[in-house]
């Protein structure tokens, strides 16, 4: 019975040292490891959404810019036509013609390349009365290289927005895939966790059915030494009752021995 005891006690302390020293910190480092993982995808959406609103703002930027400079080529293709058409200018067609300019200028921001070359233009058509056919030959190709500009800056602007958005998308991608593998390092630190928490709680049930069964063992071992004990001493008390009882029947058998009885007549 001592033996299981024993038996019981290492038991209880080998599966105690096993939870306490690998099992719980093993179970910490996962959580620790499961939240390292949670925030580096905090971390990745918010990259995502970053860049998601800067591509968006770049788009809008893009649109505006196409806009600007498809309003300008109409522009200039109107004031081309009114050129076209002016042979002995009257002060109406000019006074068309210089609106026509104006409204290039209007679609043209002012901090742009091309903005210097429409005040230019406006400058030498407010000069002139269109009667010198030289004149209007260098306004025509000044409009014409004026348009080539904004072509050439559209078909730019288109480009750079072709490539940023392809940029865009592969780091999307990038982001995407990172995020995708956080998530199966977490799906796996996960299960580690699970079975980590099984093993604690199936050598916590073991353990606390150990230590019933030492209990058990112990309140059985004082059982059998209090009956050991009982036992003892009722066989000490017999013991003594039998070694009383020698002693006085010693004493009477001396007492007879040493009596003649050779006198006596019966």
């Amino acid at each position: 019975m001592e033996q299981d005891i024993q038996d019981a006690e290492i038991d209880i302390q080998r599966t105690d040292d096993t939870i306490e020293n690998l099992l719980k910190p093993r179970r910490a480092q996962l959580k620790n490891k499961i939240g390292q993982l949670q925030e580096y995808q905090a971390e990745n959406r918010k990259t995502v959404d970053e860049a998601t609103l800067l591509r968006n703002q770049e788009h809008e930027e893009f649109e505006d810019l196409v806009s600007e400079l498809n309003g300008a080529t109409a522009a200039v293709d109107d004031a081309l036509a009114l050129l076209a058409n002016l042979g002995n200018p009257s002060l109406v067609q000019i006074k068309k013609f210089h609106v026509s300019l104006k409204k290039i200028e209007a679609k043209i921001k002012p901090h742009t390349e091309h903005a210097a070359l429409i005040k230019a233009l406006i400058t030498l058509a407010s000069e002139q009365n269109f009667a010198d056919q030289g004149t209007l030959r260098e306004i025509v190709g000044k409009l014409n290289e004026f348009r080539s500009a904004v072509v050439d800056a559209l078909n730019d602007a288109t480009a750079r927005e072709q490539d940023e958005q392809e940029e865009y998308e592969e780091r999307i991608d990038q982001l995407n895939a990172e995020y995708a593998d956080f998530q199966r390092s977490i799906n796996n630190a996960n299960q580690d966790l699970t079975a980590v928490q099984e093993k604690i709680d199936d050598l916590t049930a073991f353990e606390s059915q150990r230590d019933q069964d030492r209990k058990a063992f112990s309140a059985q071992l004082e059982l059998e030494n209090n009956q050991y004990a009982e036992e003892t001493e009722i066989y000490t008390d017999l013991k003594n009752e039998y070694l009383r009882e020698i002693a006085v029947a010693e004493q009477a058998l001396e007492l007879v021995n040493s009596v003649d009885f050779s006198g006596l007549h019966v």
